[in-house]
């Protein structure tokens, strides 16, 4: 939570009620009715900006192993976050957040994103390179040992005001408002507009400072701690064990414009953008001054809180390597239309303490360690909106990769990757987004989140539990009959090799594949169920 000058607050709601000028600006949308208006009230937008109604960056469970195996730098979990994780107010892809009058000059319009840089878990602590793996960038988590980096549109977020490409729609629906309804001739953002978050949680060194004394100012909202007792120095009010109980968001999405096109963000908005937003470059910290998007509900952030799960437990699997890249070469449409395949093999080799071979650890059940292959966010919406037939089941399993960009132009239709063990007869199912493992708990700060369902009165982030077992794209680490021990990489742990084959073929059922390129990513995740 934010903490706003109340003064600031009486000077705002008096600018708003004297009457100020329409502008050729962006506006803010009621979430009920589809009025567009100027100016700004927190209790009309479908976009909130309050920690609990955050989008969650769905992890689950992910877990710190000896550091001796799992050294700094590693990689404990990435995924993507597609912007319709927000689901305040029934919040979906074809909510309509923002709309332009039709003279705003949209050249200008920009998404403005960083890290929560005002609160201590937040952001306001990077971590040095040399404490998380040589990377920049990765910021303090709640977590104690753990660091997040996250990028959209290949920018990686930073404490600085960063602007984004907007996409928007140009209406035809008329000139009546109407709820998600873009009129004639308006510019019109959707919530399907905005980028994927795509993040990494990495192992780090060092903690975020309880307190400083090099002159920067930060927030501690988040005073829980997991032990309760017995901690101290930076130690305390973090996490090393159990759920994300920390609701402050790790970074923020909202409405604003490029740096270059007037003097920066405002109070009370300008011609525009009609509602406060922040300026490009500056740094989001502890003053109100820059993080003027908060107090007007303009955009939303993304938050591990109730979305991750932390174990520290020695005896567990990590990935080590995977082959990098696999290359199909070319075929043509003559011989996948008549039903051959082009089969590539790769290998992963996964590092395991030995005790998940000799204690039956390796599994699917809870508590049991599993890998699974898993799509990008765009192979698994490719998949999901594929309508020849079906390529996602009941529990999110997936059964081919397709291009990341299927069905742009260039892109071959009706054509996947299926994957399977090296030897083996069936395909394996894929892991679908976001992969995550165990229970997440509901979320319930306030009104604003009981905003779903069809009578607005749902909580809108319930509890989850994540399907497990083969259906959901889940198989043993240690699948018995496909790995093999290749090495000993220190006492106590051993490397195990599993080899597959990626087949390039017509989708099952499908229609004739038409000619293209196939461009997919796939990521493999290890994990306790």
């Amino acid at each position: 939570m934010k903490k706003i000058d109340i003064l600031k607050l009486i000077t705002l709601a008096i600018c708003c009620c004297s009457g100020k000028q329409v502008w050729a600006a962006c506006q803010q949308v009621d979430w009920q009715t589809g009025v567009y208006y100027t100016g700004f009230s927190n209790s009309r937008p479908i976009t909130q900006t309050e920690d609990g109604h955050a989008a969650k960056i769905r992890v689950g469970n992910i877990h710190l192993m000896d550091i001796a195996i799992q050294p700094i730098g590693s990689v404990l979990a990435q995924a993507s976050v597609p912007p319709t994780e927000y689901k305040i107010r029934n919040a979906n892809e074809n909510s309509l957040l923002w709309a332009c009058t039709p003279g705003t000059d949209m050249a200008k319009i920009r998404f403005l994103t960083s890290v929560n840089g005002d609160d201590r878990v937040g952001g306001f602590f990077p971590v040095n390179p040399s404490d998380a793996g040589g990377q920049t960038n990765v910021f303090y988590t709640w977590f104690a040992g753990v660091g997040i980096r996250q990028v959209m549109n290949g920018v990686t977020l930073a404490p600085q005001w960063t602007e984004l490409p907007i996409q928007y729609e140009t209406g035809t629906g008329g000139t009546s408002a109407g709820k998600d309804v873009c009129q004639n001739g308006w510019h019109c953002i959707r919530l399907k507009h905005l980028p994927i978050l795509q993040f990494e949680l990495v192992r780090v060194a060092g903690l975020p400072p309880y307190s400083t004394s090099t002159g920067g100012t930060h927030n501690k909202w988040c005073t829980d701690q997991t032990p309760t007792s017995g901690v101290t120095g930076d130690l305390r009010d973090l996490g090393q064990s159990g759920n994300y109980n920390c609701a402050q968001p790790s970074s923020y999405i909202t409405l604003g414009h490029t740096g270059s096109a007037h003097t920066g963000g405002s109070d009370s908005g300008d011609d525009l953008v009609s509602f406060p937003h922040d300026t490009v470059g500056v740094t989001h910290g502890y003053d109100g001054s820059t993080y003027r998007f908060w107090g007007a509900d303009n955009g939303f952030g993304y938050t591990l809180y109730n979305a991750a799960y932390l174990i520290n437990d020695s005896v567990a699997c990590k990935l080590k390597t995977v082959t990098p890249t696999i290359d199909f070469n070319a075929t043509t449409t003559a011989a996948l239309n008549s039903g051959n395949i082009v089969s590539r093999s790769f290998a992963v080799d996964v590092d395991c303490h030995d005790g998940v071979l000799s204690g039956s650890k390796s599994g699917t059940a809870s508590g049991k360690i599993a890998i699974g292959i898993q799509p990008s966010q765009q192979a698994y919406n490719a998949a999901k909106n594929y309508s020849a037939v079906s390529l996602v089941n009941g529990n999110n399993g997936v059964v081919a990769l397709l291009d990341n960009s299927y069905g742009a132009t260039g892109v071959a239709q009706n054509v996947g990757i299926y994957i399977k063990y090296q030897g083996a007869g069936s395909y394996l199912t894929l892991l679908g987004q976001p992969g995550a493992t165990g229970t997440l708990l509901q979320t319930t700060r306030d009104v604003y989140n009981s905003t779903c369902g069809p009578s607005n009165n749902q909580v809108c982030y319930p509890a989850v539990t994540y399907p497990q077992g083969n259906t959901a794209g889940w198989y043993p680490v240690l699948n018995p009959g496909y790995f093999s021990n290749i090495g000993t990489p220190l006492t106590g742990y051993t490397t195990y090799r599993t080899n597959y084959m990626a087949d390039l073929k017509r989708i099952t059922g499908a229609p004739p594949v038409t000619a293209g390129t196939i461009n997919s990513t796939a990521y493999v995740v290890v994990k306790i169920q």
